[in-house]
Order: structure tokens, then C-alpha cells, then sequence
């Protein structure tokens, strides 16, 4: 009896053992800790990343975030070979949800919830290199990332943040022809 107690226990350890994932959710972090990154979304402006300590420090570098100065904690997944994906919570509703493919020098994101929804592309402009700039700069309080948001709206003629308390969500924007040709292929599938 008590050998084969033994040997139904021994199996439902190596079975469990067997079903757990083998890279699960953030365990990409390590892979990316260190990093210095720079992008940049086409019709929407720059950025200048590190990773370090788990969390990620960006600044805006044009477009509506120009000289925003944010410190978030990330969950990282590496997905594939050189293809990460972040995500993290932001002010209002919704969150960054970003794919950058180091393979093909791309970006790709999904920002925002609701009628707020932005999907985003861009280039990777580098990782690592002496061209790779680290973002400077203290980070910026909740009012003072809205106050640089409506300026640089207004400068830019971007949507922009509502008048409303900082934390606010965005107004929704224009869409571009990519947002509506995406809208029209979800429609109905989520």
C-alpha cells in the first residue's frame, strides 16, 4: 500500500512537473535587462527605452509625448527568438501593449481600451548600440505629464488629453486608414 501511494504520488509530481510552462509570463525581462532602446511609431512620434531593475524608463522624443518622462513595471515575454512582448498599465483605461521584433527591426502596439483603441507600427532604430539613446531626465508627476501632453497637442495638433483631471484618458483621435482597415477586420470576431 504504501509503495504504491509512493508511485501515485512520484507521477502526479512529474506530471505537474511536465504541464507547467516552460517560459512563462515575464520571464522575458532577463533577456532585455540593461537595454537601451529606441523606436519610433510612424505618425506618432519616438521613443528612448531602458530596461533595468524591472522596470522600464522611457521618454518621448516627438509627437504628442514629446519630453514625457515615465517609469513603469513591465510584464516581458519573449515570444519567440529576439521577439518581445511588454505590457503595463496606464493612467485611465486601458494599457501599452507592445511587440518590438528585434529580428525585423520592427514595433507594433495596441494602446488604449474602448473608443480609445490605437494600434500603432513603427521601426526599431536601435538596441545596444552607440546610436542607442538613454532616456534622461527626471520622472514626470501625473499633472506634469498632462500639462506636456495638452502642449504638445496643441503644438502638434495631435488628439490630445481631455480638460479634464490629469489621469484622464486620452480624446480619441482621428483614425488613421490602418486603425479603421483594423476596426473593420475585428468587427464582429471579438
Amino acid at each position: 500500500m504504501t509503495r504504491k501511494l509512493f508511485t501515485v504520488m512520484a507521477m502526479l509530481l512529474l506530471c505537474t512537473a511536465v504541464s507547467q510552462e516552460s517560459d512563462p509570463p515575464g520571464s522575458g525581462y532577463a533577456s532585455m535587462d540593461g537595454d537601451v532602446i529606441n523606436y519610433e511609431y510612424y505618425d506618432f512620434g519616438g521613443f528612448q527605452l531602458l530596461m533595468s531593475d524591472h522596470r522600464l524608463k522611457w521618454r518621448g522624443a516627438g509627437g504628442l509625448f514629446d519630453g514625457v518622462v515615465a517609469l513603469v513595471s513591465p510584464q516581458v515575454s519573449e515570444v519567440a527568438d529576439n521577439i518581445f512582448f511588454m505590457s503595463w498599465p496606464t493612467q485611465g483605461e486601458g494599457g501599452d501593449n507592445v511587440v518590438v521584433n528585434f529580428n525585423a527591426m520592427t514595433v507594433n502596439a495596441h494602446l488604449g481600451g474602448g473608443d480609445r483603441f490605437r494600434l500603432i507600427h513603427g521601426v526599431v532604430h536601435c538596441r545596444n548600440s552607440s546610436d542607442c539613446i538613454a532616456p534622461e531626465g527626471d520622472v514626470m508627476s501625473p499633472d506634469e505629464v498632462m500639462q506636456t501632453l495638452r502642449a504638445n497637442a496643441q503644438r502638434t495638433g495631435l488628439a490630445g488629453p481631455p480638460g479634464g483631471p490629469p489621469g484622464a484618458p486620452m480624446e480619441a483621435g482621428p483614425l488613421s486608414p490602418a486603425d479603421l482597415a483594423a476596426r473593420e477586420a475585428l468587427r464582429g470576431k471579438l
